[in-house]
């Protein structure tokens, strides 16, 4: 990770097929959203972003709801939750499922 002089940072990761990104619309800051991963410092969580279109609301009704996001935070968003599984980041899974 690379920190910044805000307390936030951007990490870096790789997909599968070697290209290098840099999540510059990814922060990390321990004093916002405890920690969370955000959309350019905003209180938007990665997390919440996806359990909404999980939910069934689109890109196009979230960008009507949240005028402050842009349509490149959710490919940063997608290209972080990816980086995020394909590192090992992920959430433990429930005892029953083991």
């Amino acid at each position: 990770m690379v920190r910044s002089s805000e307390k936030s940072s951007q990490p870096t990761g790789r997909t599968h097929g070697g290209t290098r990104y840099l999540f510059d619309r990814i922060t990390l800051d321990p004093e916002r959203c405890f920690g969370k991963p955000c959309i350019r410092g905003l209180r938007m969580p990665i997390t919440s972003l996806l359990a909404h279109l999980a939910s069934g609301m689109t890109i196009a009704e979230m960008l009507a709801e949240w005028p402050e996001l842009e349509e490149e935070d959710f490919q940063q968003a997608f290209g972080y939750a990816a980086w995020a599984t394909d590192n090992g980041v992920s959430p433990p899974l429930p005892p029953d499922a083991r």
